[in-house]
C-alpha cells in the first residue's frame, strides 16, 4: 500500500475512533438531588430544557437533567410553593421544612346523624371519631389524604389543611 494511502487510512481510523470515543447526550444531563425536608410525600412539577412530574417520597431523591432554569410547583405545609431553580451540576434543590408547631383548626359538620371515624394520613396521622354536630379539632397544617365509611359508602380524597382556620368540611348522606 502506498504511504499516502496509508495516511488517509490512518486519518479515517483516527476520526471513527474520535466519534466512537465522544460522550453522547449523557454529558449534556446532570444531576440534581432534591432534599425532601417537609416529612411527607410531595408532588413535585419541574418544567424547563426537560419537563418533569415526580412523587418525592424519600429525604434525598436524585433526578438527571438536562442543565437550566426550570419552573417549579409543589404543595407542602399546607401550602402551594412555586418559583425558578437554576439546574447545574452538583445543585441541591431543598423542600421547605414544614414547622412542627404550625397547626390547623379543622371544623366539621356531620350532619349524617350516625357517629362514623375519619382517617386523615398525611403530616400526621389522625383517626378521628365524628359524631352528629358541630366539632373542632386542631390538626397538624399539611396535605392530608382521608378515608372513612359513612352513608353505606365508603369516600376516599384530598384535603389541604392551612395553618389558619379551614373553611367547614361538612359530611352529610345527601
Amino acid at each position: 500500500m502506498r504511504s499516502w494511502k496509508r495516511l488517509v487510512l490512518m486519518a479515517l481510523l483516527g476520526l471513527l475512533l474520535a466519534v466512537v470515543a465522544s460522550p453522547a447526550n449523557a454529558s449534556d444531563k446532570v444531576i440534581l438531588t432534591i432534599r425532601n425536608l417537609t416529612q411527607s410525600n410531595v408532588n413535585l412539577v419541574l418544567n424547563g430544557p426537560t419537563k418533569l412530574k415526580l412523587t418525592v417520597v424519600q429525604f434525598i431523591t436524585k433526578v438527571e437533567l438536562e442543565p437550566g432554569s426550570y419552573a417549579y410547583r409543589y404543595e407542602a405545609c399546607g401550602r402551594l410553593f412555586s418559583g425558578t431553580v437554576h439546574v447545574v451540576a452538583g445543585k441541591t434543590f431543598k423542600l421547605v421544612k414544614c414547622e412542627k408547631g404550625l397547626n390547623a383548626t379543622l371544623k366539621i359538620t356531620n350532619l349524617t346523624g350516625r357517629t362514623f371515624t375519619l382517617l386523615l394520613n398525611g403530616p400526621k396521622v389522625y383517626l378521628l371519631s365524628i359524631i352528629p354536630g358541630d366539632y373542632k379539632y386542631t390538626v397538624q397544617a399539611g396535605r392530608y389524604e382521608y378515608k372513612t365509611f359513612v352513608c353505606g359508602e365508603t369516600r376516599t380524597g384530598e384535603k389541604g389543611l392551612k395553618s389558619k382556620i379551614n373553611a367547614d368540611w361538612i359530611w352529610s348522606c345527601k
